[in-house]
This record gives structure tokens, sequence and C-alpha cells, in this order.
């Protein structure tokens, strides 16, 4: 803003509005004081019907009075009706972050084997997230092949032998270890010491392209969290590690992978694992920050469910705070992986080649584009960022706390085998 010294012998003055202390406005001009009169006069008839019975202090009097009433207005957050704005588009942002998707997220908890009851954190023995991209017109996100990974063993159906064992199918952070044949090669990769069911039966991780238009279908991504609770917002924590499960279009699959499963072993006989409970439901935005050093990406959620003011035992032991910020990083499947860390080589996604060839040599890049998430055996982590997303990024997200509204209760439904008082009622269940 350019400063003009005042002269005695001139006044400020605009077109259609005033503004005092420092508050920039439109067509600023300095002008003599019988140009003043005439000019201010025109969009002030107060100031006009002084102007021609009063001496200049008068004049001078009612042109403060219209600043100080434009000041009260100003300050009071009211504006001229032609200089209203129009409401800002979900989410509103700063300049320097740019949206790159945003959706509906959902949060699950699966308790322990034959828990039935759980009560605390320590009953739980996974954590789940669920994003579901917006409907948009002309939008159309590539996945993978239907004819790849889980999907495609969920589609055609599975024998006896290929039923998942979930109590195993969680732990696919690790896999097999390779037996006495195997070569030096292999070890070498920090394959994981156990085996996940659907790798043992062959289910590798999501390969291929196909488009899917997100205004017709839903696209759902059935996400495996690395701990049984969510990193601590509020503070920097180790990167949390995670991976993609599942990923679909078809809801009943996601109601079979939160359904409670029954399975046989050799030592314990039929073992009953509960099925997944809800426990949060929200909007999430994943976004590119700009700031000083390499752009990188963001993924940031608020609660809708549980409504504010009632009790939050399970979302506080599970670290599912209203809202918060993560540092999101996808892996490079070609890379080796942290010791006793990530996916088999046959659950790895295979990506596209425009995905690949982004990736370069790094062992992590940014998930952008957001297509990364759209192919099983993806593996990213997750960096707590902040508590506070408004005053970290400038983003500020629009909820409505709303049952009626939810889309979680609308598309799973109430009813069981989904247990829904967790999210409803923020007690365990």
């Amino acid at each position: 803003m350019m400063t003009v010294p005042l002269k005695r012998s001139s006044i400020l003055v605009c077109d259609r509005q005033l503004r005092f202390g420092g508050v920039w406005t439109r067509s600023l001009t300095w002008a003599p004081c019988r140009v003043a009169r005439t000019s201010a006069a025109r969009s002030c008839p107060e100031l006009l019907s002084s102007s021609r019975t009063s001496p200049l202090c008068d004049v001078i009097r009612a042109l403060s009075r219209n600043l100080l009433t434009t000041m009260a207005d100003h300050a009071a957050g009211r504006e001229e009706p032609d200089q209203k704005q129009e409401a800002a588009p979900f989410p509103r942002h700063s300049s320097q972050v740019d949206i790159l998707e945003k959706g509906e997220v959902f949060f699950f908890y699966r308790p322990k084997i034959e828990t039935e009851d759980p009560s605390s954190v320590d009953d739980v023995q996974r954590m789940y997230m669920v994003l579901k991209p917006e409907r948009s017109k002309e939008r159309e996100e590539i996945k993978q092949s239907h004819e790849s990974g889980k999907e495609a063993v969920k589609e055609h159906g599975s024998n006896d032998e290929s039923k998942d064992k979930p109590a195993d199918a969680e732990k696919q952070i690790k896999d097999t270890k390779e037996e006495a044949s195997t070569n030096k090669e292999d070890k070498s990769q920090n394959s994981p010491k156990r085996a996940a069911p659907d790798v043992e039966k062959g289910t590798h991780g999501g390969e291929g392209e196909e488009r899917v238009n997100v205004e017709k279908q839903d696209l759902l991504r059935f996400i495996i969290l690395g701990r049984k609770v969510l990193p601590d917002v509020s503070r920097r924590t180790r990167p949390y590690w995670c991976f993609v499960d599942l990923v679909t279009t078809k809801i009943e699959q996601i109601k079979a992978a939160l359904g409670p499963e029954e399975y046989g072993t050799k030592t314990r006989g039929e073992r009953h694992l509960p099925a997944a409970r809800a426990a949060g439901e929200g909007i999430y935005c994943i976004l590119q920050h700009k700031r000083n050093r390499q752009p990188h990406t963001h993924l940031i959620y608020r609660l809708e469910l549980p409504k504010s003011g009632k009790p939050h035992d399970p979302q506080e032991e599970l670290q599912i705070k209203e809202e918060g910020s993560f540092i999101i990083q996808v892996k490079n499947p070609n890379q080796p992986a942290p010791p006793n860390i990530g996916l088999g080589n046959k659950r790895k996604a295979t990506y596209p080649a425009y995905l690949q060839s982004n990736m370069g040599h790094y062992r992590f890049v940014a998930a952008d584009p957001c297509d990364y998430l759209n192919f099983e055996g993806c593996e990213f982590i997750l960096i707590s960022a902040s508590d506070d997303v408004e005053k970290e990024l400038g983003v500020h997200l629009d909820v409505e706390h709303d049952e009626e509204c939810s889309v979680l209760l609308s598309t799973l439904g109430r009813k069981a085998p989904l247990n829904v008082k967790p999210v409803l009622e923020g007690k365990w269940a």
C-alpha cells in the first residue's frame, strides 16, 4: 500500500466508499478541497447538503461521521450489497495448498478373537480406515483392474481352502519365512516372517488399470493401519505404516471385510473373530502443501460423528481426534523396506508405468496423484503433523453433525453385523 503525505489543502476522496485506518479503498485520489467538496458529496447526500450551507469545518465533520460509520460497519463485518462475497466452496483453503482429492472417511476397529465386549484399546486387534472419494461430474479415477488382487477373489468367489483367515490376514505385514531351498537374494529383501493367507493362496497385489466414473460408482479403499491407534497429531511421532488391503466399487465387499469370521485351527479348534465396530465418520482431503521446500502431501480429516458433547472414550484411546493432519508418503515397491516391515513381494502393488516412473529411485514419494491409493498392496506412511488444520494449512473443513445425513449409516446400515454404537454414542461396544 502506498503512503502519501497529507497536505493541508487536500483531503482523501473515493468514488464509492471511504475507509480509515490503513484499510484499502477503491479509486483513491488526492484533490484540492474545492474538488473534494463536489466529488465526495456525490456519494454522500449528507455531505452534499452540508457543503452548500456550512463552512469547511462542517464539511470535515460530515466526512468524519461518514468515515466512522464505515469503520463501524467494517468492524462488524457488514458490507455493502454490491460488495458481498459468495460463500466459499468446501473446503476453504489458502493459496499455499492445492486440493488433490476430497471425500468421506470412516474409522473402524476390530476386537480381539473371542472378545465380544471390548472395554479398552487393549481389547482391540486391528484398526481400519475406509476412504470414499467424493462423487463429481466429468471426473474419472484410475484404479487397478477388477481381475487382480482381493477384488478378483471376492468377486469370483473362492473355495474353502482359499477362504481368508482374518486373524492371520490382519498380520499381512509379515510374509512366510523362506524355506531352506530359498536363495539368499530373496532373504536379503527383508522378507517378513509370517505368511498372510492370501499370499499362500497365490493372491497378488493390484495390477493393470481401468477407469471408474466416480459420478456413477462409489470407489472404496479399505486400508489397514499398522498399529491399533492413529498417530497422535498433537505431537511428533514416528511414522505409522499402512497399506491398502482392498479397492472396490462394491459396498458388499467392504461389508464382508468388516464382518465376523469363523475359522478353524489345529490346536484350538474353531475360532471366532468379532465384526468390526464403527468408531468415526467425517470428511477428508488429500492436498499438496507448498512451503519453502519440495511440495509434500497431507491427509487431513475432520469428524462429523460422534457428535461433539458426547462421550468419546473409544475415540480418545484410539487417538481419533476431532480433526487431524498427517503427512502421507507412498512407498516405492521397487525399493527395499526397513527390516521386518512391509508386505511380501507377491502382495505389493504393481503400478502402471506413469505412476512407477514418477517414483524414480526414491524410497518414498508424495501421494500425488492420489491414484497410488487405488491399487491393492499400496504401502504408505502417515506422519503426525498437527491437530489444528486451519492454523497449520489455512484450511477449514465444514462438517454436519447430523445422523440423518450420515453416509456411513446410509451405506453400511445400523444393523448387525456392523456395530455402530461407538460412532453414535461414543462408548465401547
